[in-house]
């Protein structure tokens, strides 16, 4: 009994040792929210995006003169497609659900792809969209 004890605190600090080693060498990456002041010959105008994100490109040095319209920094599209995508994809849903709805309030049994919907008709995620709502037609 002693001996599984004993192995119970090895394995323990194994792990507790383990994590700290890999919490001190794996480098992760993070964007940091900041704000930014820009001081203009009459005043200074404070700098802040409304949302956060990660800059990816800065286009003016420290102290240079900027002209109105300027592009100052550009930031990282990434987050903003993906959150475009998720969009997409709850508006999509949506409408075939929708239409569903009204296919089985006429009692048709064909699902028919929205008009709004119809460009991107091919689209695989839209496809997955209609397939469910589809089986879900048929199996009612």
């Amino acid at each position: 009994m002693e001996h599984e004890i004993r192995q119970g605190w090895r394995i323990v600090f194994i792990g507790v040792i383990g994590f700290l080693l890999w919490a001190t060498f794996m480098p992760l990456d993070e964007g940091i929210p900041a704000q930014g002041v820009l001081a203009s010959e009459s005043s200074r105008k404070q700098v802040a995006h409304h949302a956060g994100g990660i800059i990816k490109q800065i286009a003016v040095k420290e102290g240079q003169t900027v002209i109105k319209g300027q592009t100052l920094l550009t930031l990282d599209e990434t987050q903003s497609i993906s959150a475009l995508k998720a969009a997409e994809s709850q508006w999509w849903t949506a409408l075939v659900t929708e239409a569903r709805l009204q296919a089985e309030a006429n009692h048709q049994d064909i699902l028919t792809v929205p008009d709004v919907l119809k460009p991107v008709s091919e689209n695989p995620d839209l496809r997955v969209i209609l397939a469910t709502q589809r089986d879900v037609l048929r199996t009612r």
